[in-house]
């Protein structure tokens, strides 16, 4: 039985990751996350000025203000994981969640799936997809054509 984080299979890590979320917060989970690490949160960058936890986060700062993000926009009623599938350092999870959007106080109900690639017991790579137009909707945000064309506007 592997003792050392390094050392634990990549599907045990990510559950990791998500257990010490759950449990103790953004900072206890970031024993799980490599210093170089990726995360994708479903839109590129340029759609961040309409949601906070859109775009690329690059390093363990990076990472950290993902999570924290996350945590300040959103009271979780349930993360459900229905599915794990991992070979080798690649894993890909899904399931379903519930949050309340802290700003309006809406549901946000959404499947979600999970790919990351982990390296000596950190994940290196995180790329999370799930409903941006219910998402959207829970924020309340202007409709979707429209801000795409302001980023293209704006490029």
């Amino acid at each position: 039985m592997p003792t050392k984080i390094q050392e634990l299979p990549a599907k045990d890590v990510v559950q990791h990751f998500f257990a010490a979320l759950r449990s103790s917060g953004p900072d206890a989970a970031l024993e799980f996350v490599g210093d170089d690490a990726v995360f994708i949160a479903v839109l590129g960058d340029d759609f961040r000025k309409y949601l906070p936890m859109y775009g690329k986060y690059v390093g363990k700062k990076g990472a950290r203000d993902f999570l924290h993000s996350l945590s300040e926009s959103f009271d979780t009623q349930e993360f459900i994981t229905q599915k794990v599938i991992s070979e080798g350092n690649s894993v890909a999870l899904w399931g379903k969640f519930h949050h309340i959007v802290r700003s309006t106080g809406r549901d946000f109900h959404s499947d979600w799936a999970l790919v990351c690639e982990v390296k000596d017991g950190k994940i290196e790579h995180y790329q999370f997809y799930e409903d941006t137009a219910a998402l959207e909707a829970a924020f309340h945000l202007p409709g979707r054509a429209e801000r795409v064309a302001a980023v293209a506007d704006a490029s």
